[in-house]
């Protein structure tokens, strides 16, 4: 954090320090502790009428910090100006004395301003010494009051857990654009000793036209009110007062003062985001790129939705656990609650839901028609499950007849929930015109839309063919075992590697996934190499030749076959695994013979010009499916709101 000659923070951190250095040296050890080198940093130490003995007490904390000394109290304003004044960084990260930052604090801050270059300022999520949250951003009120989001929520507690445009967020710990603090003229110094100045700056920073957002992810816990000011609420109430006389005019397009009222604060919080569309997802789990079973298509609708402008909110009906930042960063609220219950929570408006899974369908609908009548439900089938289940049996008959017929029961009862649901929700969307079609089919069905999954967010990885080795299989192992995962795999490598390795005995297939079953586990060898969990699939994708799927059974699009065709990378498929992609060879090869299907991969793997032709083919499709006029997810819900006369927005009806 030294402000050395030649060197150029991104982040300059402001502390200034009245009287409580004791709160001082707690802050100033967590930012040795939580301060990681991915941003370089400077710290810029404001003793503002700190008596000398108590400054020296402090000083041998202050490590690389630059320390400035005011032998008089200038105030929070005119301090942090001051401090501010000698800062060098791109960003200034207002921090209070009383105030411990928690690993990542900082880093937080800085990916977020930088992802969001029309946001003003960047807050952190502010918890209590006892864990308790203090504030989750704040609302303001018409007549200059406010109130901090979530106050009281209990430790631990995951509610406002996702980043979203708030009224204003605490200087106890915020970021401001360096620009946008200057345009301003800083602190308004007109506040002294303290109070309100921060509201006021966010008051100003809208005016430019910028947002004030609020980021989880970064944390700090607060002695509040550790300064020891006194005579607080005359302060307070004085600063309001200056509030009402600058701001009166903005002031009056926030709502009327309700601080007791859960409803109110939440459609506070609603009006803050700039009352976007409200949308639930209701679905198994919190999806991830990499997971399998549908759920990477989830994750992929989930994005365009959000950046489509909507206000997603998500809830997994069968487990909560992974990882939440993506989720957490596209502004999406994970709802831990009870699923009736939160429907029914005053405040909670939606304009639409979107279920995901026959049974989730079967558990939620009632409870989406009674308690948010407003809504259109839409139904994501991600796959035709009774399909699914009819090849299962299919495959299973000639080694289990008793098992082939459990399963055939079992899809004639999927069948019969999937034909009530494409009657019983407003608009059904499929993942290919083939399943399209089956739907379409039921006497008295919904509107049937077709989604394939394509994302213009995916490029064509860039290395060439002397640049890559092997293929790769990209799994998902929720199903366990068996699955159509764990049964396309010991296909492959029981009827397939055998004759690739005849001719190339040097071949390695990638398969990646995490927890792969132990009976997976056991295929590997020379020639298959589990590597778990890939965070970033794009990496994996520039790596290899050919991507194979092998699926024996399944529905929907297979995800896999898409993804490796959209990172540019060609694809040998069975026909299930291709089923639903309108793409051919080369580009997409399909066989469902063994000899065949190892003479597809073996082209691949060693003909350059084949390989080449291969990748000239995918970037045709690429072009064909960019032109195309594809529905995309926020245009499947407008037209859904559109034809329910539920145009307009739920919070205003």
């Amino acid at each position: 954090m030294d402000a050395a000659s030649g060197f150029r923070p991104r982040a300059s951190i402001v502390i200034v320090c009245h009287r409580r250095v004791d709160l001082l040296g707690d802050c100033l050890r967590s930012l040795e502790r939580g301060l990681a080198p991915g941003v370089a940093s400077e710290a810029i130490v404001l003793f503002n009428g700190t008596p000398a003995p108590a400054r020296e007490r402090v000083r041998p904390l202050l490590g690389g910090a630059r320390v400035l000394v005011s032998d008089v109290n200038l105030g929070f304003a005119a301090g942090n100006n001051r401090a501010a004044g000698q800062a060098i960084g791109e960003y200034l990260v207002f921090l209070n004395d009383d105030a411990v930052v928690q690993p990542g604090w900082l880093e937080a801050l800085v990916s977020t301003a930088d992802a969001h270059p029309d946001a003003g300022a960047v807050g952190s999520r502010i918890l209590l010494p006892d864990g308790t949250l203090q504030e989750a951003g704040s609302v303001i009120w018409s007549d200059g009051s406010s109130i901090g989001v979530g106050r009281g929520l209990p430790r631990g507690s995951r509610r406002y857990d996702y980043l979203r445009e708030v009224d204003y967020a605490s200087a106890c710990s915020l970021l401001v654009r360096r620009a946008s603090f200057e345009r301003l003229g800083g602190f308004d110094e007109r506040y002294f000793p303290a109070y309100n100045e921060d509201l006021d700056l966010a008051l100003g920073i809208h005016r430019l036209g910028q947002r004030v957002l609020y980021q989880p992810r970064s944390v700090v816990v607060h002695h509040e009110s550790g300064s020891g000011l006194e005579s607080r609420t005359f302060l307070i109430l004085r600063g309001r007062a200056l509030l009402r006389e600058k701001w009166g005019r903005e002031l009056e397009r926030f709502p009327t003062p309700a601080p007791t009222s859960p409803t109110a604060i939440e459609l506070a919080v609603h009006r803050a985001r700039r009352s976007p569309r409200r949308l639930l997802i209701v679905d198994d789990r919190l999806p991830s790129p990499g997971m399998g079973s549908g759920f990477p298509r989830m994750f992929a609708a989930i994005r365009e939705l959000a950046l489509g402008g909507y206000a997603v909110a998500l809830t997994p009906t069968a487990s909560a656990a992974g990882d939440r930042r993506a989720l957490q960063d596209l502004g999406v609220e994970v709802v831990d609650d009870e699923l009736r219950a939160h429907l029914s929570t005053p405040g909670v408006l939606y304009d639409a839901v979107v279920i995901s899974r026959p049974h989730n369908f079967e558990k939620a609908v009632r409870a989406v028609r009674r308690h948010q009548p407003q809504a259109a439900l839409i139904y994501d089938a991600e796959a035709l499950f009774h399909r699914r289940l009819q090849r299962e049996a299919a495959i299973t008959r000639a080694t289990d007849p008793a098992a082939a017929d459990r399963l055939l029961a079992r899809a004639e009862y999927e069948r019969e929930r999937e034909r009530w649901i494409a009657r019983t929700a407003d608009r059904v969307v499929a993942v290919s015109p083939v399943e399209a079609d089956v739907l379409r089919t039921v006497r008295g069905h919904s509107p049937v839309e077709i989604h394939d999954g394509f994302s213009s967010q995916i490029a064509m990885s860039a290395r060439g063919f002397a640049q890559r080795r092997g293929a790769a299989f990209v799994a998902g192992w929720l199903g366990g075992y068996p699955s159509p995962n764990t049964d396309a795999l010991e296909w492959f490598v029981g009827r397939v590697l055998p004759v690739l390795k005849r001719r190339l005995p040097w071949v390695l297939l990638t398969v990646t996934g995490a927890n792969p079953p132990a009976e997976m586990l056991g295929l590997a060898g020379p020639s298959v190499r589990f590597v778990g969990h890939v965070a970033d699939l794009a990496d994996l994708y520039d790596a290899v030749r050919v991507a194979v799927v092998p699926t024996r059974y399944g529905a929907g699009i297979k995800n896999k076959a898409l993804e490796a065709l959209q990172f540019g990378v060609p694809v040998v498929a069975s026909a299930i695994g291709a089923e639903g992609i309108d793409a051919g060879a080369p580009a997409l090869e399909v066989s469902d013979d063994p000899d065949e299907f190892a003479q597809r991969v073996l082209a691949l793997l060693t003909d350059r010009s084949r390989w080449e032709q291969a990748r000239g083919a995918i970037g045709r499709l690429h072009d064909r499916w960019s032109s195309s006029d594809r529905p995309s997810w926020p245009g499947i819900v407008e037209t859904a709101l559109q034809e329910n006369t539920r145009g307009r927005l739920a919070l205003h009806r």
